[in-house]
């Protein structure tokens, strides 16, 4: 009996904030996100829709998402975890900016 591996695949959301990114390796964009508890996610964004959370203040928006994505910045992800543990991001929402 044959099975896709997508049957095997994990989904989820979580939310934490971005602590070393993004980093590029052999053509792919990767996040390390780090939650509230402590454990940390290596996301692959390359192929994620990123946005602006609504609650984001106009004023605290880059033009383009995707360059908000950097270390200190609050994130909720929503990616497929594969069968080797990796995630691969569906969505960013951007929840607050890093620091300035």
């Amino acid at each position: 009996m044959l099975f896709s591996s997508a049957v095997f695949a994990s989904s989820g959301s979580f939310v934490g904030q971005v602590v070393n990114g993004p980093n590029a390796d052999a053509g792919k964009k990767w996040v390390f996100v780090q939650s509230q508890k402590g454990a940390t996610r290596k996301v692959e964004i390359s192929s994620a829709k990123i946005v602006f959370d609504r609650d984001v203040p106009k004023s605290q928006r880059t033009a383009k998402p995707e360059d908000a994505v950097k270390e200190g910045t609050q994130v909720r992800v929503t990616a497929t975890q594969d069968n080797d543990g990796e995630w691969k991001a569906s969505e960013i929402q951007i929840l607050r900016g890093a620091e300035q």
